[in-house]
Order: C-alpha cells, then structure tokens, then sequence
C-alpha cells in the first residue's frame, strides 16, 4: 500500500529511517477487540468495573497492536542487516506487512527475514505467559491481560506459520524450496498453490462453523465462521496475485521502459486554455503539460470535460493538471516491470525521461499490447 493511499494514516518516521503507517481496517478491528476484551474482563472478575474493562480492553488492543509491530520490525531489522531497503512497514487488518525494495536474491537471506518475525512473536508469547503467572496473585488484572496477549500472539504465531503465501511460513517454504531445487520462480508458484489450497480448507471450515452452530454459542461460531471464511478469501487472493505477478515477471523479463514506449505522445505548454486541449485529437486519457521542456503535470481529459464550459477558456492547463505523473518517472533503460506497480496504483500514464526531456508515455494499454503479444507467441 502506496503512502497516497486515503486509507492509510499518516505516516511516523521509525528513528528517521522508514515509515510506519497504520492502515484505517486496524482501527476497527482494534475498537471490536477492545469492546470483546472489555467484556471478557468483566465476565471473568465480576469485581471489574465497566470503566476498568473497557480501559484493559483498550490496553490489550494497544499492546496487540505493538506485538504485530514488534514482528513486522524484526522482518525490517534483518532485511536491513542483509542488505535489503526497507521501504516502510504497514498495519492492518490481517496483521501487518513489511515492504522491501526488491526480492531476497539468496534463500538464506529470505529465510532468515521470514523467520525473524515469528522468532519475536514466540518470545512476545513466552513473555506475556511469564508474566501471567508472576502477577497471577497480586495483580489479576495485569495477569488476565497478560493471558489474553499470550493467547493472541500464540494464534498469530501459529497462523503466520501456516505454509501458505503471504504468511511467513509460506515465505519460509519458498525459501527451502528454493535452496533445495535451485529456482526461485518453481519455488513461488508451490507456495502459491499450497496458499490456494489453505485458502479453501479454511473457508470449509468457516462454511461448517457458520452453518453448524446452535444454542447459546451459535453467535461465536457465526463470527469464528465469517472470519475464516474472510481469511481464506484473503489467502485465495493474494495466492492468485503471487502467481500473476510471477507471469508478469518471467514476460517482461529483459523489457525495458523504451520497449513499451507509446510515441504517439502529445504535450502542451502550462499556458494552453482548456478550450486548446478540448479540440485536440488525444490519443489517451491524459495528456502531459511542460514548463518549457520540463515536465510539470498531465490533464485527464474525463476531469476536463466535467467542467463547465465558461472554465475551458478561463483555467489554463497548469491550473487543470495532476502532478502524479511527475512523482515517480522512469528512464528509457529501466526495467518494463517498474511500471506495473505504478500503473495498477491507478496511475494513468507513466512519463519515460531521457536526461530529463520527455520521450513517451507507458500507458496501462500499450503494457497490455506487450503482455498480448507474448501470450500469442
């Protein structure tokens, strides 16, 4: 998840290096598990007061939050120690996610980065157990928070050590599988598949949960059905993701920007009316504007003709561009995969420079033409 992302907070600087940012989903998942939390605390000491279960309900919630940060800094703090760029670190509803700028290029390096994670949720799980017993007597608030910490990282852990991509025992997988048949690309698409398969194992048994409850349990069953059933939709999903982005790969492997180029480019000055670019035979749906020769934004034309008529003469193009364009621009010599990602964030075009003067755009149809014709040979 890109930081423009509207569904992200705002970013905090992790000692200046990376951002952490907190993804909107955990904010509701964290005020459910606070109110079950809350509950909990009162039906298990009914000495409890509202005000103090809701309040150890929200420190559970906050210390479970931190536990998943703890895991996913420990993945960040090996990938740095090998040699790998963290990009950032994103919290979410299904747990969390360390974003790396490229792949391992050894197996050990991707085992040691998956195992990382695990490693200090165990010890988050031991530690909370410990402290369970210590307060057991003199403080049972502290120790029942503390169980229900060890129970969720222990769940966590185990879940996570699934063998199933995205999970760190998917990632773990991989990389045995990789050391032991020397290809990385046969070694993801077994992970891939193992991930498909738990993915539908899971939603069986949320359909048997969802179906087969009765009595006075039937609602946590109806809720323990639905999220397995959410989990394992999410697990089929990113499975699928894994082995397309695994094709896109292998296809554009050795293509660089300049073999995607669309050269039938057209640009017009910041100072261009809206009534200029209206009358213009634009071959796509956005069209760059210069400062000069410098690329400065794009016009997307669908935004252009939403506007009032008396505007088309009144708002030069400066006024009516988009600056995504210019954030992130490729070189003609940089690998076609780059823009993948760029294109799917919802991007509309992708400016290709050559000593900072603009050659051509790589647009979601001209990669699409590319993709098509190797399909055909």
């Amino acid at each position: 998840m890109t930081p423009s992302d509207p569904s992200l907070k705002a970013a905090a600087p992790w000692s200046g290096r990376y951002p952490i940012r907190v993804h909107s989903s955990w904010l509701l998942v964290a005020a459910v598990l606070s109110a079950l939390f809350g509950v909990l605390y009162v039906r298990g000491d009914p000495a409890v007061g509202t005000v103090l279960a809701v309040g150890l309900g929200v420190l559970t919630s906050l210390l479970l939050l931190l536990s998943v940060l703890a895991h996913e800094l420990a993945h960040a703090a090996v990938a740095r120690r090998s040699g790998m760029k963290v990009s950032g670190i994103t919290l979410r509803v299904f747990g969390g996610t360390t974003e790396l700028a490229g792949d391992p290029l050894r197996p050990g390096v991707e085992f040691r980065i998956a195992l990382a994670g695990p490693f200090v949720t165990l010890l988050l799980t031991l530690a909370f157990l410990a402290l369970q017993q210590f307060a057991r007597v003199s403080l049972p608030a502290a120790a029942a928070v503390a169980g229900n910490l060890a129970l969720m990282n222990g769940l966590l852990l185990a879940f996570n050590l699934i063998p199933a991509a995205p999970l760190d025992g998917g990632r773990i997988l991989r990389a045995v599988l990789w050391a032991v048949w020397g290809r990385p690309a046969a070694a993801t698409r077994a992970v891939a598949a193992t991930g498909r398969s738990f993915g539908l194992l899971l939603i069986g048994f949320g359909v048997v949960a969802f179906f087969g409850g009765s009595g006075a349990a039937v609602t946590g069953q109806l809720v323990c059905g639905a999220w397995f059933v959410v989990i394992g939709l999410h697990l089929r999903r990113v499975a699928r993701e894994v082995t397309r982005q695994l094709w896109l790969a292998e296809t554009l492997h050795g293509v660089t920007a300049a073999h995607l180029l669309d050269y039938r480019i057209l640009s017009v000055q910041r100072g261009a009316s809206g009534r200029d670019l209206a009358t213009m035979d634009i071959p796509h749906s956005e069209i760059p504007v210069l400062d000069e020769a410098e690329l400065v934004g794009a016009v997307r034309m669908d935004e252009l003709r939403r506007r009032p008529l008396a505007e088309w003469e009144r708002l030069p193009a400066g006024k009516l561009m988009r600056t995504e364009i210019v954030e992130q621009t490729l070189h003609p010599e940089d690998a076609a995969i780059r823009v993948v990602p760029l294109l799917s964030a919802g991007r509309r075009s992708v400016a290709v420079l050559d000593a900072g003067e603009l050659v051509g755009i790589i647009t979601m149809e001209t990669l699409r033409k590319r993709l098509s014709l190797h399909s055909e040979v």
